[in-house]
């Protein structure tokens, strides 16, 4: 069990991250926005990016107390989404990386059911689910939008997670036969081959994937965790991220892990004060800057992770390393980065006290800098990893 302490074996890594930041903060100022709200209730929380960043999802609270799912861009602000035929809510959670299909979940006379948003056809269930399964919620979409995935179940019976295709439709991720199954499907990779989540796997609780050659295989814990949770992945699958649960106790102690198939799981730490409770929402295209929340003497705080820098309070950066003023703000957690680690979309509480989603636009490295950025990297394999 790591107490709030941060791995340091990142080798030349450390060196490239501590540069790119040096650089970022020597280019334009950061942008920091709210994304505002529905008209009648000030009320928003932040679930997904595009790759881009250009666009957020996630759910709004109407004057009627129905939340609805919305789309925002710097352009148009916050727009609604829909809600299915007789629904009464409904959640967008994901979103391909040319913003043309959005995923989440909505109801209506026959239940919860897994949605898709289109400009074309607007908000549609991707159909039914199997026999004896009665609700869907999707909560991952890969890059083509031909691939979803999300939790299936009977409400106090069971869940499971699910792959959703347009060739094979529905096929829950449940192996009884190896005592191995998703509780919940968290993301899809970016060709829609590699599954993350939840669930166990040969009866033991943890992070697991799915690929259809392999089917279901363990992440593996952090040292004395006894559960854990696969949040988000790069593109490629090659890094994936998430918490891990060191007792089912309350206050139920958790820590951001990273995993990669050669380092297998590695602690993230916590933010100062407060107690052990940390989990990693989401990662750069790279996967070498990790987003989410941390907790401090405040409770929880949006953090930003890096090789060279470990986790920090992403409101402490932003005002003392970018010289932004965020007087009232209170940013709560990080949920979305974008692909080149300079989007970062989260959920806070604004100077009127009300949740409200946030987005900032950190500076992209100027060009003399890049340039020294890029003789350092030289120089730096010219003596075999060695930072200059």
């Amino acid at each position: 069990m790591n107490n709030k302490s941060v791995p340091a074996r990142w080798n030349w890594a450390v060196c490239v991250t501590s540069l790119w930041l040096v650089a970022a903060g020597a280019a334009e100022e950061v942008v920091f926005k709210s994304i505002g709200s529905f008209p009648e209730v000030r009320f928003s929380r932040v679930f997904g990016m595009s790759a881009d960043g250009s666009t957020l999802v996630g759910d709004g609270l109407r004057g009627d107390s129905v939340r609805e799912a919305y789309r925002w861009t710097p352009g148009e602000g916050l727009v609604g989404l829909g809600l299915l035929p007789s629904g009464t809510f409904s959640i967008a959670k994901a979103v391909t990386p040319n913003s043309e299909m959005i995923v989440g979940v909505s109801d209506g006379n026959w239940g919860m059911r897994a949605v898709r948003w289109t400009p074309q056809n607007g908000i549609e269930s991707i159909g039914e689910p199997p026999p004896a399964w009665d609700t869907v919620s999707a909560g991952g979409v890969s890059a083509n939008g031909k691939v979803i995935v999300g939790q299936i179940g009977v409400p106090g019976v069971r869940f499971r997670g699910f792959v959703w295709s347009t060739e094979d439709g529905f096929e829950v991720l449940d192996e009884p036969n190896s005592s191995s199954s998703f509780l919940q499907a968290s993301a899809v990779s970016a060709d829609g081959r590699l599954v993350v989540g939840v669930g166990r796997y040969h009866n033991v609780g943890q992070p697991v994937a799915w690929t259809k050659e392999t089917g279901i295989f363990g992440l593996g814990l952090l040292p004395d965790a006894v559960y854990g949770t696969a949040s988000a992945m790069t593109g490629d699958g090659s890094v994936v991220v998430g918490n891990c649960i060191y007792s089912l106790t309350p206050p139920l102690p958790e820590e951001a892990f990273r995993w990669t198939a050669a380092r297998g799981m590695e602690a993230l730490g916590d933010l100062p004060g407060g107690m052990l409770h940390s989990y990693a929402a989401d990662v750069s295209a790279d996967g070498s800057i990790i987003v989410g929340a941390g907790n401090t003497d405040l409770g929880d705080e949006a953090f930003i992770w890096d090789a060279g820098h470990g986790m920090r309070n992403l409101r402490d950066v932003l005002v003392h390393d970018f010289g932004l003023d965020l007087t009232g703000w209170r940013l709560s957690g990080g949920a979305a980065i974008s692909d080149d680690g300079l989007t970062i979309a989260g959920n806070g509480v604004n100077p009127d006290g009300y949740q409200e989603g946030w987005v900032v636009y950190l500076p992209e490295p100027t060009a003399m800098v890049l340039l020294a950025l890029v003789w350092a990297v030289g120089r730096g394999r010219a003596r075999r990893g060695v930072c200059p």
